[in-house]
């Protein structure tokens, strides 16, 4: 597939903020808060060892997101033996991780290029508290036309329904003239090719691809979105005007 492209579609985590560093900040801040005795790393495995497998059951519909903030805690306090609520330790550690709002290289420049020359959203599968913390600590309401937050929306990629939403309240169809770019092969590239648009796959690591998804572009460093034909073109003819 390749047209020339007229809106794009950005994943947050892992493609424009460093999630992982975020991540380790916000386990340390809560393994403290615990009085866990288990070394930081002991610590992040257990903690993956729940929450990978419930954003898996997030992506595969069997649980929404606001279900899954309290629930991945419970689970998490029975692993570790911890006698505290759920509720304070899912509410600790969101805005723990609210305050890790820290781009990945070449994504602000990135953005800086494309504000004002495409419509532009931003679709994650991720929680309103923290997301939209971050949000606000990088101006994205200031760069995106739409940010869509699976939590708030009730659905979450690859539905193509969260697709569907962000290309109407950007006022552009829902076809190939739309792009979506994300480092995730299941939510972002399955769902981009369900919903019948472009897809870019962000893949700074040179990961193989053994998925059944196949990107459209797969791109290792941010700025080379700027070298995707349908986006050369506009840019280039938006930048002459």
């Amino acid at each position: 597939m390749s047209s020339e492209i007229k809106s794009i579609i950005f994943d947050v985590d892992g493609t424009l903020m460093d999630f992982r560093k975020a991540e380790v900040q916000a386990l340390e801040e809560l393994r403290l808060f615990m009085g866990d005795t288990a070394s930081p790393d002991e610590f992040i495995t257990s903690y993956h060892r729940v929450n990978d497998r419930i954003w898996l059951e997030l992506e595969q519909g069997l649980i929404t997101g606001s279900v899954l903030k309290l629930e991945r805690f419970r689970r998490f306090a029975r692993e570790r033996s911890s006698t505290i609520d759920p509720r304070e330790l899912s509410e600790f550690y969101l805005t723990a991780l609210g305050k890790g709002a820290f781009p990945l290289e070449g994504a602000t420049e990135l953005l800086q290029a494309l504000k004002g020359r495409f419509p532009m959203a931003v679709v994650t599968n991720g929680l309103t508290k923290v997301q939209e913390a971050r949000f606000k600590a990088l101006a994205y309401d200031k760069i995106f036309d739409v940010l869509l937050i699976s939590e708030t929306e009730g659905v979450s990629k690859p539905d193509v329904e969260i697709f569907r939403r962000a290309a109407a309240r950007m006022g552009v169809p829902l076809d190939a003239s739309v792009l979506m770019v994300g480092d995730s092969l299941s939510s972002d590239i399955g769902g981009g090719i369900a919903a019948g648009i472009q897809t870019c796959w962000y893949n700074p690591g040179g990961w193989q691809n053994q998925s059944p998804h196949k990107a459209d572009y797969e791109i290792s460093h941010l700025s080379e979105i700027l070298e995707i034909p349908g986006v050369q073109v506009q840019l280039t003819e938006r930048l002459s005007r």
